[in-house]
């Protein structure tokens, strides 16, 4: 992803991340987020939204969730807001994300409003 020239413009209004059958283990999530913040891409963030995992175990949803606060802890980004459990990506059923879109992230409400 990283070698798409416009990555980091999307990369610094939010990322939105998704897990498929190709990637089923939360500690590669844990590493890609390591790999952002190595790239100084969390430090950009002003959101992050994480697809609801498919296919995961409660215990594996679980798992994810602590790698993601394990590297924002470690990234100094423990104030990202974080909206976690979205119906993106490969899940059933399934909201489009329209690029370019303006994005309000409400993480206490569990909301995420996106207009043109």
């Amino acid at each position: 992803m990283s070698r798409n020239p416009y990555f980091f413009l999307l990369a610094f209004a939010r990322i939105e991340s998704e897990t498929t059958r190709f990637n089923r283990n939360p500690y590669q999530v844990g590493y890609w987020l390591r790999n952002w913040a190595a790239k100084g891409v969390l430090q950009g963030l002003s959101g992050l939204l994480l697809a609801r995992p498919r296919d995961y175990s409660p215990q594996m949803v679980e798992q994810l969730y602590v790698w993601v606060r394990r590297v924002l802890k470690e990234a100094g980004r423990e104030d990202l807001p974080v909206v976690a459990n979205v119906d993106f990506g490969h899940t059933s059923p399934q909201l489009t994300l329209p690029l370019g879109a303006r994005v309000r992230l409400d993480p206490a409400a569990g909301r995420v409003t996106v207009w043109p």
